[in-house]
């Protein structure tokens, strides 16, 4: 079988979603498929240096059934809304460009941005098209704050939607949230799969304090109470509300301290806000690269996944998993009614607050200062439901079951004609 994968980021970028695709790439030629990746010049997460020699990467043999090829000018994004979504769809344009060349039996089509919808929409006209939602779009455009429901934009990007759902062949959601949310706009339950986002459980374990590099690096100190939060610094993920709790905390439990390590659209915001706050308690650390990813997840003694209300329809952070294969407690401030939190709730891994609720977010980190022994055994209770219920090599194959069941229907209607 051919599989091409068409996704916006790849390695080595770092995203919540590079490592998974690339795990499918890999493990889909490991299963013997033939596999090709069509994906940008690399830009998040690495330096200058390593962008420019991707420049001349743009079509790469990785092995005899593994090849990816790169288009674009690798520039950085920016971080104005309405050029960074110009620049969106400029580049989802190449990517389809690039992508309808490649003679193949699936097209499995990542939903981030979602201009690559509309591209796996019409390269349903060439080959059987698989969509991988791991966002839903106009939601999280709403969820951001950046359009309202029953807006004009937002009537109008619902029919792209609709449209977008409607011509793909099949739909790999992330979670049952998802699959009602499909449900709900009229996608058949037939043409929806749920498969959970994994962990590398073999990558992604536990480093003790005093073997962990960012320590050293960042000159931390080692016998502090971290509360770390890893990922994107958005729209979405409420840091203002974790900057203001770490303030009201520095009087009275200066020992507790917050690392944030990523990047985003609102990093500098960020920044801005901690400096004017007269925060001394808070730290800001970029990306890490991908194979320091245990010293990452493992440095808080607690880590955060953080939201404003109303996101779990359209967002399941999947660097919980990460948090919790390293053996690490979560403390979500997520929806209550979410799936997160209800499998937060079921692991014992962690504590639920209702986001937006600075004063239980503020309650729940004090209580976990305060029972560390517990928060190490809700650590290893996280470590133990990914070895069980999340790891790599189950969910790969579940996804090549998927592309190989919607390759085989299409070759049996082909014979039935």
């Amino acid at each position: 079988m051919k599989i091409t994968i068409l996704t916006t980021y790849f390695s080595p970028e770092i995203t919540a979603v590079t490592h998974l695709l690339s795990d499918l790439a890999n493990d889909f030629a490991k299963f013997g498929a033939e596999v090709t990746v069509v994906t940008s010049v690399p830009t998040r997460g690495i330096d200058k240096d390593t962008r420019e020699e991707y420049l001349s990467r743009k079509d790469e043999k990785i092995s005899s059934n593994l090849r990816i090829i790169r288009v674009g000018s690798g520039k950085q994004e920016v971080k104005n809304f309405t050029v960074r979504a110009l620049n969106y769809g400029i580049n989802s344009y190449s990517l389809y460009h690039a992508a309808k060349k490649i003679e193949t039996d699936v097209y499995l089509i990542s939903s981030t941005p979602p201009f690559l919808g509309f591209a796996g929409a019409f390269l349903s006209k060439k080959s059987l098209t698989v969509y991988n939602l791991q966002d839903v779009f106009p939601d999280s455009l709403i969820s951001s704050g950046k359009a309202s429901e029953g807006s004009l934009l937002v009537r109008i990007l619902r029919k792209f939607e609709r449209y977008v759902y409607r011509k793909q062949n099949h739909i790999i959601a992330i979670s049952q949230d998802y699959r009602r949310l499909l449900l709900e706009r009229e996608v058949s339950n037939s043409k929806i799969s749920i498969i959970y986002n994994w962990i590398d459980e073999k990558k992604v374990t536990e480093i003790y304090r005093n073997n962990n590099k960012l320590i050293k690096k960042y000159k931390l100190e080692q016998d502090k109470f971290y509360v770390t939060y890893c990922g994107n610094i958005g729209h979405t993920q409420n840091l203002e509300m974790v900057i203001d709790t770490a303030m009201e905390l520095e009087p009275i439990l200066p020992e507790i301290r917050f690392i944030l390590i990523g990047d985003g659209a609102r990093k500098s915001d960020i920044e801005a806000y901690i400096k004017n706050k007269y925060v001394k308690t808070v730290k800001i650390l970029p990306f890490q690269p991908y194979e320091d990813i245990s010293h990452v997840m493992s440095l808080g003694n607690v880590s955060l996944v953080c939201s404003k209300p109303n996101v779990s329809m359209s967002s399941l952070p999947s660097k919980t998993w990460s948090i919790m294969a390293a053996g690490r407690p979560v403390i979500t401030s997520f929806d209550l009614d979410s799936e997160l939190c209800e499998i937060v709730n079921n692991a014992k891994s962690g504590i639920c607050v209702p986001p937006d609720d600075k004063e239980a977010l503020k309650n729940a980190i004090i209580y976990a200062y305060n029972h560390q022994d517990e928060m190490i055994q809700l650590g290893n209770n996280a470590r133990e439901y990914i070895e069980n219920n999340l790891t790599r090599e189950v969910a790969t194959q579940r996804y090549f079951d998927v592309l190989t069941k919607v390759n085989e229907k299409n070759y049996e209607r082909g014979r039935e004609q």
